[in-house]
């Protein structure tokens, strides 16, 4: 009998990063491993990167201190962390960190990074945003990348 593929939030941070790399070379896992740091500086609540660093860093990739895909399941549970979160990247003057989050997920699951563009493009603006929406939209895209047995999308499934 055939062994069940992983979902992507059973993987560990390796496993994504060797799929990513042997499925789009060296500039998608270079994007990957950049996105895995989380945001630099001191206040950031520890939320901010369960929920945006925490899928991506795999299942117990890292020490128990460190957000991974645990902690994002987690946090999820409880909206105003959600929404603490994306209220940290809109009041963030430095996008540098929405950035790297935007570009890996342009790489493993568009949805997320429209979701993340929406509020990079507010902030560059100086518009508010419906933050209670846009969260539950990145949830959502989220949720669909960890169920998936590929970090990446399936292109041309249908050719």
């Amino acid at each position: 009998m055939p062994r069940r593929k992983a979902c992507n939030d059973e993987k560990s941070w390796l496993a994504i990063l060797q799929e990513i790399r042997k499925e789009k070379g060296e500039a998608a896992a270079w994007l990957y491993t950049t996105a895995l740091r989380g945001p630099d500086g001191y206040g950031v609540p520890w939320c901010v990167k369960a929920i945006f660093t925490g899928p991506l860093r795999g299942y117990k990739g890292f020490i128990l201190a460190v957000a991974d895909t645990s902690a994002y399941h987690w946090c999820v549970k409880r909206p105003d962390n959600v929404l603490k979160a994306f209220r940290f990247l809109m009041r963030r003057q430095d996008e540098h960190y929405l950035k790297h989050l935007i570009s890996v997920w342009h790489v493993l699951e568009p949805r997320v990074a429209k979701v993340l563009m929406q509020v990079l493009e507010a902030k560059r603006r100086g518009k508010t945003l419906g933050l209670s929406d846009l969260s539950t939209e990145y949830t959502r895209a989220v949720a669909k990348w960890l169920r998936r047995t590929n970090a990446l999308p399936e292109e041309n499934k249908d050719e």
